[in-house]
C-alpha cells in the first residue's frame, strides 16, 4: 500500500516529465523564444517603415502627372481653337466661292434661257445662218477637224496625248490659215478675192443691222444681207483686185518712180477720189436694182448718198491706206486686210446714221441719205434700217411678250 509519500513524490516526478517534454516541444517550435520575438518585432517595424517610404514617392509622382495633365490639356485646347479658327476661315471661303457660284449659274441660266429663246423664235433665219456658218467653218478648217479626230482615235497607239498635239495645232491655225490663204489666191486670185468679199459683206451688213436694233436673229434681213454679199462677190471683190495691180504696177510708178512717202500718198488721193466715187455709185445703183427698183430711180438715189458717204469715208479710209498701199502687207493679202476693215468702218457708218448724224458740213446731205436709208435707200459701206424705229420697236416688244 502505497503511502501518501510516495504518492507525492510520483505525482512531483509526473510534473517533471510534463514540464520537460513541453519545453522541448516549445523549444523545437520557436514561436516563443526570446530571440524569435526581438526578430519578429524588429522584421514588422521594418515593414512599416517601408512602406510609409514608399507613400512619399506616389505623391511627388501625382503632383507630376497632375501638373502634365493641365499641360496637355492647354495644348489640346490651343490645337482645337486653331482648328477652328481654320475651320471657320474655310467656312468664309466656300460661302464667298458658293456666292460666286450662283452668280455663274444665274449668269449661265441667262444665256441659256437667251439661247433656248433664240433658237425657238428664230424661224427660217436660224437653220439658214446656221447651215451658212457650218459650210464656213468646214471649208477652213476640215484639214484640221480631221487631224484632229485623227489623234484622238489613235490615241492608244500614240506616245504623246493628243490633246496637247491638237492645242499645238490650233496655235498654228491663224499662220496656216494665211499660208492656205495665200496659195488660193496664188492659184484663183479673183475667185478667192470674190469669195472674201463676199463674206466680209455678208459680215459687215449682220454687223450693222445689229447696230441697228436688229438683236434678234428672227429680226434680221436676211434679204438685204444676201444682197450685200451679192454685190460684195461680183462688185468689190473683183474691182479691188484690179485696182490694187493698177496702183501697184500702173503708171503711178513712171510718175513717181522713187517711191516712197509721196508715192503712196498719191495711191491713198486716188484710192479716196476716182475709185471711191466710181464704187460707191456702182454699189448703190446695182443694191436699188436688186431692191426691184427702175434704173432710173437707183442711180437717182445713189447720187443722192454720194456726197456724204464721200465725205465719211474720208474719216476713216485714208488712214487704214496707209497701211494698205504700204509695203507692209503683201499684194495677196492688201483685199484681205481691206475686208476686214471693211466690217469695222460698216459698223462704224451704220451707227453714225442710226444715230442721225451726218457729219460734218454736210448736214443736208447727211439727212437727206438717213431719211432716205429708213424707207429702203442704202448708204453705201453700211446701209440705214430698211424698217421704221417704231416698227422695229413694236417686233422687239412682242418678242419679248412671247420670250
Amino acid at each position: 500500500m502505497m503511502t501518501r509519500r510516495s504518492m507525492g513524490r510520483g505525482r512531483r516526478i509526473l510534473v517533471a516529465i510534463f514540464v520537460a517534454v513541453s519545453v522541448c516541444s516549445l523549444h523545437d517550435v520557436g514561436a516563443f523564444s526570446p530571440s524569435n520575438l526581438v526578430v519578429v518585432v524588429p522584421h514588422r517595424s521594418k515593414q512599416v517603415s517601408t512602406r510609409a517610404a514608399t507613400r512619399e514617392p506616389d505623391q511627388r509622382t501625382w503632383e507630376v502627372d497632375r501638373k502634365n495633365g493641365k499641360d496637355w490639356f492647354e495644348d489640346e485646347l490651343s490645337v482645337v481653337s486653331a482648328e477652328l479658327q481654320t475651320a471657320e476661315e474655310n467656312l468664309l471661303m466656300l460661302k464667298k466661292e458658293k456666292k460666286k457660284l450662283k452668280k455663274r449659274q444665274k449668269d449661265l441660266s441667262s444665256i441659256y434661257d437667251e439661247l433656248r429663246f433664240e433658237v425657238q423664235n428664230a424661224g427660217l433665219n436660224g437653220p439658214i445662218l446656221a447651215l451658212i456658218s457650218g459650210a464656213a467653218v468646214i471649208s477652213l478648217l476640215w484639214k484640221d477637224v480631221l487631224v484632229v479626230s485623227s489623234l484622238y482615235l489613235n490615241n492608244e497607239w500614240m506616245e504623246a496625248d493628243w490633246g496637247e498635239e491638237a492645242i499645238n495645232l490650233l496655235g498654228r491655225l491663224p499662220v496656216d490659215l494665211l499660208r492656205q490663204y495665200s496659195a488660193y489666191v496664188i492659184a484663183a486670185p479673183v475667185l478667192t478675192k470674190a469669195f472674201t468679199s463676199c463674206a466680209s459683206y455678208l459680215a459687215g451688213d449682220l454687223t450693222a443691222q445689229f447696230v441697228e436694233g436688229r438683236r434678234r436673229v428672227k429680226l434680221l434681213d436676211l434679204k438685204r444681207a444676201s444682197r450685200n454679199g451679192l454685190l460684195g462677190f461680183f462688185l468689190h471683190g473683183p474691182l479691188l483686185h484690179f485696182w490694187i495691180l493698177f496702183l501697184e504696177n500702173g503708171p503711178v510708178l513712171d510718175v513717181i518712180p522713187d517711191g516712197g512717202p509721196p508715192l503712196l500718198l498719191a495711191k491713198i488721193a486716188l484710192d479716196q477720189t476716182f475709185f471711191t466715187v466710181v464704187i460707191n455709185l456702182a454699189y448703190a445703183t446695182l443694191d436699188g436694182l436688186l431692191m426691184d427698183l427702175s434704173p432710173s430711180d437707183s442711180f437717182t438715189r445713189a447720187r443722192e448718198v454720194l456726197v456724204p458717204s464721200v465725205v465719211q469715208s474720208w474719216k476713216f479710209w485714208p488712214f487704214v491706206h496707209l497701211i494698205s498701199y504700204s509695203p507692209l502687207i503683201p499684194v495677196d493679202l492688201k483685199l484681205l486686210w481691206i475686208d476686214v476693215m471693211e466690217v469695222v468702218w460698216v459698223a462704224i457708218l451704220s451707227s453714225t446714221v442710226n444715230s442721225g448724224g451726218g457729219g460734218g458740213k454736210g448736214g443736208e446731205d447727211a439727212d437727206a441719205s438717213v431719211s432716205a436709208g429708213s424707207v429702203g435707200v442704202p448708204v453705201p459701206w453700211g446701209e440705214g434700217p430698211f424698217v421704221k424705229e417704231d416698227e422695229l420697236q413694236r417686233e422687239l416688244e412682242l418678242l419679248e411678250e412671247e420670250k
